[in-house]
């Protein structure tokens, strides 16, 4: 039935993009398209369909999908935050020299914004968001496990937000900034 002499094919995400773009942006269908890429239709079918909801969820953003050399990118720097805990490890075992000078602003600028959630600082608000932009990329369920939030409460604040402000809180904006600009007018007093 199955030949151990043959070793399993492994595919970049590149290539797996492109193959399942073949089947979205053509009128091909995924067999036509697996045939001539000799792949298996369930593989490819299982990549349009991974791809096709990474493009749902990025049409729901105001954001345009990332590029294929970005997505790329992207993954490079994801391996490379996913050593760090090992690194760290490793090192913790010995005592570790002191970062002085560029050398550890370089390595802290790496982590830009997202450091305050790596360093598990980071407000509720925070977490949702990270959770938005990487929900094309994984489970929510997952990102919710690992960010310690629910979610349910991804959710109510995803549905929250696509609405429009309630009166009340056009009126309550519109009293705040109000006082704020008399409170300026009248020097802080």
């Amino acid at each position: 039935m199955f030949d151990m002499g043959i070793p399993r094919r492994k595919f970049t995400l590149e290539f797996k993009t492109e193959a399942a773009r073949h089947v979205i942006d053509t009128p091909r269908s995924v067999v036509d398209v697996a045939t001539a890429l000799t792949l298996a239709d369930g593989s490819l079918a299982r990549w349009v369909r991974d791809e096709r909801r990474r493009l749902e969820s990025v049409a729901g953003c105001s954001d345009e999908p990332l590029s294929l050399a970005e997505r790329s990118e992207m993954l490079r720097l994801r391996r490379q935050v996913a050593t760090l805990p090992r690194e760290a490890h490793a090192t913790s075992l010995a005592p570790a020299p002191p970062m002085v000078g560029p050398s550890r602003d370089k390595d802290l600028a790496f982590f830009g914004k997202g450091r305050r959630v790596l360093c598990l600082k980071s407000t509720k608000a925070e977490r949702f968001a990270l959770m938005a932009a990487e929900c094309a990329n994984f489970e929510v369920t997952r990102l919710a496990r690992l960010l310690e939030v629910s979610t349910a409460g991804y959710y109510r604040r995803r549905a929250t937000q696509d609405r429009p402000a309630l009166p009340s809180a056009v009126r309550r904006a519109d009293l705040d900034a109000k006082m704020i600009s008399f409170h300026k007018a009248s020097r802080g007093t």
